[in-house]
């Protein structure tokens, strides 16, 4: 037996974000959600601290330079946790990993992730989360291509996507329809975008 527990960043006047920088307040206030997937009820019950896996993805959760394991999701979690006597250790590893591990038992849980039929073959999702999740696309300054929501428009160019990433319904379906390029993580994705081996 899987199961999820929904979280949700924002609002909350007990997890708002102090001292983050412009980009990080917009991406918290543009909803993201935060779930968290537990691998079974038995340890739920009776483990104390749940190994979770994660993936680069600041500021919800992200490794820092002195390879902490930081970020507003986790924070989350452990206040969820925490009165029941729980706590979580999270690794951060590229994404098709960590979705791999899931699979195959070797952690307990997983956070953010989306949802999609494929996952809910061995992750179970709660019916309803809190706050939807908003995917942007980037590009270089002063780049900026003719683009209103219709991903048709953007069909002729190079998209940089990470591995496993599930972005949405919308854009799920629109895959075979586009020029998708990817990579192990999002940090290599703005590394090609910065160098200009990707349009978006």
């Amino acid at each position: 037996l899987h199961f999820c527990i929904d979280f949700s960043i924002w609002p909350d006047p007990f997890f708002r974000p102090i001292n983050l920088g412009a980009l990080e307040q917009e991406n918290i206030l543009r909803a993201r959600i935060v779930l968290i997937c537990l691998n079974t009820l038995a340890a739920f019950a009776q483990a104390e601290e749940f190994h979770c896996v994660s993936l680069q993805y600041p500021p919800l959760v992200y490794q820092s330079v002195n390879g902490k394991v930081e970020g507003l999701a986790l924070d989350l979690v452990n206040a969820a946790l925490r009165p029941m006597g729980h706590s979580v250790s999270v690794e951060i590893y590229p994404w098709a990993r960590s979705l791999s591990m899931m699979q195959t038992s070797e952690r307990d849980c997983i956070f953010t992730i989306f949802r999609s039929p494929e996952r809910e073959e061995f992750l179970d999702f709660n019916q309803q989360s809190i706050i939807p999740q908003v995917v942007y696309f980037y590009a270089r300054k002063g780049y900026q291509p003719p683009f209103s929501g219709d991903l048709s428009m953007i069909s002729h160019l190079h998209v940089g996507t990470v591995n496993k990433v599930n972005y949405g319904p919308k854009f799920e379906q629109a895959r075979s329809r586009l020029i998708l390029e990817e990579v192990a993580t999002l940090e290599q994705n703005f590394k090609k975008l910065a160098l200009g081996r990707l349009d978006l």
